[in-house]
């Protein structure tokens, strides 16, 4: 996360990391460019100092679908398994084959797919 902070502050292009593939970086890269560099590294700083919750996961009773790509670099898919398993009402961890770090946006109509199964389960 500190490399794609970092990126993003300097104005580089830390798109495949996140995304995962050229094409998708292509089509992400002019949106992300319309965006202050500064605003970008401050949002991935906030994250990276907020105060883990891990301990208190087993507190979240509500239904939960975890998703997480498989070539996920930022985030490493056994971190996906983990928090699935930490939520004592959260389905088995949906990885998803060669997807990157934001399934819902290179990936989505197979994201969709799950969440609508999920939500129309759990009505």
């Amino acid at each position: 996360m500190a490399q794609i902070r970092d990126g993003f502050a300097a104005g580089s292009a830390v798109l495949e990391l996140l995304l995962g593939s050229r094409a998708a970086e292509a089509h992400w890269l002019p949106r992300l460019g319309r965006q202050p560099a500064e605003r970008l590294s401050r949002a991935v700083g906030a994250l990276m100092g907020a105060d883990s919750v891990a301990r208190r996961l087993g507190e979240i009773t509500a239904p939960a679908l975890v998703v997480h790509g498989s070539a996920d670099l930022p985030i490493p898919p056994e971190s996906g398994v983990a928090l699935a398993a930490a939520l004592p009402a959260a389905e088995p961890v949906e990885v998803l084959d060669g997807v990157a770090h934001t399934p819902p946006v290179t990936h989505a109509a197979g994201f969709s797919a799950l969440l609508h199964r999920f939500l129309k389960a759990h009505r």
